[in-house]
């Protein structure tokens, strides 16, 4: 999906800058969890059972906790 900025009347499009690491795009998401999903952040790298759980948030809204996997490969 391409997608455009504006510069005036004029549209430019945005140009893909990839992640490299799972890591990075945990980080920027964690960072504003609370503008793009709504949820409150609560802790990351979470382990349970041993089982790890890379973002462990929190809905106000439903009251549960949300749990969010990272990939960085397409699918």
């Amino acid at each position: 999906m391409i997608i455009y900025n504006t510069t005036g009347n004029k549209l430019v499009q945005v140009k893909e800058k990839p992640f490299k690491l799972e890591r990075e795009i945990q980080s920027i998401f964690e960072s504003n969890l609370q503008n793009i999903m709504g949820l409150l952040f609560v802790k990351s790298e979470f382990t349970i059972k041993n089982k790890r759980i890379d973002t462990l948030a929190y809905d106000k809204e439903t009251n549960a906790f949300i749990i969010i996997e990272y990939k960085r490969d397409k699918n």
